[in-house]
């Protein structure tokens, strides 16, 4: 029985067709296009001379905003072309049903703000200086406060088929037509989704997911016409959802079973990452180090902890070659923070971990 849909698109043959490695009998797997000799072997082809005539932006919105003209199911699942499935979402699906969720979104990891959006889209993607003024008129005439914390990455979305998601759906893309009227469509969606749901919000439950999604044993964000993975971005700020804190969802808070996975992976056959002399970097491994060692049982931190990412950062702020970017204070915090009540148990492994850096074991 079918119980989701998994929706992505493909316009002017801009990706490659990335084939599902793992499809799982409970969905359903839909590829949008414009092309109708577009063949795959785990996707359902749908050619939809609707949108013929439109821009890229037009096609690739309308499919955005409107996914349920497509599905057959009240649970979609919706990625970008770029993005390849590498086993099934069924716990994702069900964790989604579970939380009584309404829509499920990834917080932005590098800004919280609409207005800090447009300016690095102005800045790096060369976008209309005219455009971005058009926009953030619009907001503020609308007596929007551009300090808000609350930016939505669309890319990875999980939707129910309800009056109010569809709503928020139609207004936003009757404002992307309305902003690019006379020039084509305006194409930071994002930022205009953000705008309509933080100000229509009631009724409605949103699942906060972490950027880590797009980098995990689900799904991997690839480069242009290539399986080649995108890394996950350094120097990731703190989430807010509605001006709010927010605690985000990882893949590992999913399912005990994929978690069990993960805790049981040798430390010897992770890779260390390369983010060398990067201090934000570093704190945020730290900060990921930390998350596991309160979350987990007594019994899987050995193996979490010794991975060798965390080993490596660990160590060498409070010994080695990191030493230098941190403050004696900041040191001292993080070697109390082992020695803590919470953490007294990693005391017997520091042996294990300094043999394990020096290449004794």
């Amino acid at each position: 029985m079918v119980n989701y849909t998994v929706l992505t698109y493909i316009f002017n043959d801009y990706e490659m067709v990335r084939e599902v490695e793992s499809p799982s009998p409970y969905a359903e797997y839909l590829l949008i296009t414009d092309n109708p000799e577009l063949k795959s072997n785990t996707w359902k082809i749908i050619y939809d001379k609707d949108l013929d005539g439109l821009s890229v932006f037009e096609k690739c919105y309308s499919v955005r905003f409107n996914p349920y003209k497509y599905c057959n199911t009240d649970i979609c699942f919706r990625i970008d072309g770029s993005m390849k499935i590498l086993k099934p979402l069924d716990a994702l699906v069900q964790y989604f049903v579970n939380g009584n969720y309404d829509i499920a979104l990834i917080i932005h990891p590098s800004r919280n703000r609409i207005d800090e959006e447009y300016f690095i889209w102005g800045l790096l993607r060369k976008f209309e200086v005219a455009s971005i003024d058009k926009a953030l008129t619009m907001l503020s005439n609308s007596s929007y406060n551009l300090l808000f914390k609350g930016l939505f990455q669309l890319g990875f979305c999980i939707t129910k088929n309800k009056p109010e998601i569809d709503a928020i759906n139609t207004a936003t893309l009757s404002l992307l037509l309305d902003l690019g009227k006379g020039e084509g469509i305006h194409r930071v969606d994002q930022t205009i989704f953000s705008y309509v749901l933080n100000t229509h919000r009631d009724g409605i439950k949103v699942m906060p997911l972490d950027d880590e999604f797009l980098h995990s044993y689900y799904i991997q964000i690839c480069q242009h016409n290539s399986i080649c993975e995108i890394p996950s971005p350094k120097n990731q700020i703190r989430p807010y959802m509605f001006n709010k804190r927010v605690k985000t969802i990882k893949s590992f808070d999913v399912s005990n079973a994929e978690r069990k996975k993960i805790t049981r992976k040798s430390h010897r056959d992770i890779t260390v990452p390369n983010h060398d002399y990067d201090k934000n970097a570093i704190t945020g491994a730290l900060d990921t180090l930390s998350f596991f060692i309160k979350n987990s049982d007594k019994h899987k931190i050995r193996q979490t902890f010794l991975t060798r990412c965390f080993v490596y950062y660990g160590y060498h702020v409070l010994y080695g070659k990191y030493k230098c970017l941190f403050s004696e204070e900041e040191r001292n915090c993080l070697a109390n923070q082992i020695k803590s009540e919470k953490l007294i148990h990693l005391g017997i492994e520091i042996k294990y971990v300094i043999r394990h850096i020096r290449g004794e074991l």
